[in-house]
Order: structure tokens, then sequence, then C-alpha cells
């Protein structure tokens, strides 16, 4: 999901392209050091690492996976396509 983040906002605005890496900070924080700091769970949500479940339980719920694959696909499209949209010359 964070690539795919970063491909769309490279793909549609470039100017802002340290919003990826704000990205990568943001679920760096929030996976590694939110835990310890105890936060809320709709913090920690807001990871993308936070909704893979654990393959070891017997009762896992791929739900929140789903999702955030389908987010991924969709993020990814769109930065793909506003990419080919961009006056790049060749």
């Amino acid at each position: 999901m964070t690539l795919a983040v970063a491909v769309a906002v490279i793909g549609a605005h470039p100017a802002v392209s340290l919003a990826a890496w704000a990205r990568v900070l943001v679920s760096f924080v929030l996976t590694l050091l939110g835990p310890t700091f105890k936060l809320w769970d709709w913090a920690l949500a807001i990871s993308p690492f936070w909704h893979v479940p654990s393959v070891t339980d017997a009762n896992a719920d791929w739900w929140g996976l789903l999702w955030i694959s389908l987010v991924t696909i969709a993020l990814t499209l769109v930065g793909v396509v506003s990419f080919r949209r961009r006056d790049i010359g060749r």
C-alpha cells in the first residue's frame, strides 16, 4: 500500500512527492512505535500492516487484507493512469 500511495502521488501530482515519503514515515512510526506508546486502535489502523492477519491463527480474519489489497490496486491504477496522461517528452 505504501508503494501504491507513492505511485498515485507521483503520477497525479509529482510536485508533492514528499507525501510519498511521509507515508513511509507514518507506517514506520505506527507499526513500530505505536504499540509501544499504546496508541488507540483507530490510530494504529492507519498503517496498512495493522490489517495483515496472523497466519498462525486458526481463525484469522482475512477481510482486512482483502480491503487493503483492493485499495492498493485502486491507488496503483490511479497512479498509472495519471502518469500516462502527463505531458512528458519522448
